[in-house]
């Protein structure tokens, strides 16, 4: 659906540029000036259908990843990020054995 927005959306953008002298030198320079921002307006919104599609196309392939279970677990990338190793207690020095001791 994104890509076939992108395309109609960049067809009219390429539309209104290729208006804008045409329209200027007949009509007016504020209408030529009002289609160049037409222009502006339609090449954002080709960025703007090319990051949606392209999120969409992400979503799909994470969406067909392998969840894993207990015979098969997941890659180690599939795994849940907030989950860390415990951390070492950190190592004593020969003085504080010293001062447990007393």
């Amino acid at each position: 659906m994104f890509k076939n927005l992108r395309i109609a959306s960049a067809i009219v953008a390429a539309a209104f540029v290729a208006a804008v002298m045409p329209v200027g030198t007949i009509v007016s320079w504020t209408a030529a000036i009002i289609c160049a921002m037409c222009a502006f307006l339609f090449f954002g919104l080709t960025l703007i259908f090319k990051q949606l599609q392209e999120s969409a196309e992400q979503n799909k392939e994470n969406a067909n990843r392998p969840h894993g279970d207990f015979f098969n677990p997941a890659p180690p990338s599939a795994q849940n990020e907030t989950e860390s190793t415990p951390t070492p207690a950190p190592a004593q020095s020969p003085t504080d054995e010293r001062k447990k001791d007393k």
